[in-house]
């Protein structure tokens, strides 16, 4: 596997493209426009607007094709395939331990993939959930985990790699009175893994660091159709990305079997095998306000929809 791939093979591994995301769909005719989903009418979790965090709320995504959603050539050979569709549940809510403390919500985010060999001519579905966390405090935090959705526009879960310490060293995602706000700010992220081997795999894998640095930018409201409907009056949020990641180690058995000294995003380092994120990784994202995001759109080109929303 490629250290690319491994090092953001979390939700990290579909960081966006920076191209127009925020394209409309095909306008709609008043008689065959589909009912946008009701609103949350519940208060959410930290007073939180542009998700609305209550117990049973349930979102589904599927993916969808925009003619300004191109990968540049260099990311797409490790492009991976995209799921049929992504179904986020707020599974359970932690109340802070006293006052003034964290909130943190539990997601449960069951992804359905095709894993038939065939070409498509049939289905093979499989489903794969992951359980993933926002943690918030009103007005001053809202941290979402990296493996989730949400965080980079991409399905997460990394296959045998377990995250024993994860750290956001400075900032968060800022939220002004719920919501995005006008202002850029930005997050720092450090954090070690530990990989294990298959079973019945002799392989001795070594662990590792990855750093990580996002930038965000709100961008103007407009109006927007995704798969649901629409037109939505909806906030987009771009998110810039920097990263690295450290396999630990000073061996030459760390190193993959295809690179070479000429590959300029990695080196050999004292701490172990080093390799940046690939230049021009973002993501953005379009949200509105008591629905929650509406749609993804990562730098595989990969673009997500609303489908399906169940509020309360």
């Amino acid at each position: 596997m490629r250290l690319t791939q491994l090092a953001f093979g979390l939700s990290l591994g579909g960081l966006a493209i920076l191209v127009s995301a925020t394209a409309a769909a095909a306008p709609q005719t008043p008689k065959d426009k589909p009912k946008p989903p009701p609103k949350g009418s519940k208060a959410g979790a930290c007073g939180i607007k542009i998700i609305p965090l209550v117990v049973g709320n349930e979102w589904t995504y599927e993916p969808v094709t925009l003619a300004s959603a191109v990968a540049e050539e260099s990311i797409k050979r490790f492009t991976p395939n995209e799921p049929r569709k992504i179904v986020i549940k707020v599974a359970s809510i932690d109340a802070p331990a006293k006052a003034g403390g964290d909130t943190v919500v539990h997601l449960d985010e069951t992804v359905t993939w095709d894993i038939s060999k065939d070409g498509g001519k049939t289905q093979k579905l499989v489903d794969h959930t992951v359980k993933t966390t926002i943690t918030c405090l009103q007005g001053k935090k809202f941290d979402i985990s990296p493996d989730a959705f949400w965080f980079a526009g991409e399905p997460g879960g990394a296959w045998d790699l377990t995250f024993d310490k994860l750290d956001r060293v400075k900032g968060t995602f800022t939220l002004v009175n719920g919501t995005i706000g006008e202002a850029p700010w930005g997050e720092d992220l450090v954090g070690h893994f530990s990989r294990a081997s298959r079973p019945n795999s002799k392989a001795q894998l070594t662990g590792g660091k990855l750093e990580l640095e996002r930038r965000f930018q709100p961008g103007t409201p407009e109006n927007i159709n995704v798969k649901l409907g629409g037109p939505y009056r909806a906030e987009k949020v771009q998110v810039k990305i920097t990263g690295r990641v450290t396999l630990e180690g000073g061996g030459m058995e760390i190193l993959p079997s295809d690179w070479t000294s000429n590959d300029k995003t990695c080196q050999v380092t004292k701490d172990g095998f080093k390799c940046e994120l690939p230049a021009n990784w973002a993501t953005i994202m379009t949200m509105a306000n008591d629905v929650g995001i509406l749609r993804t759109q990562n730098t595989y080109a990969h673009v997500y929809d609303l489908s399906d929303a169940k509020l309360q």
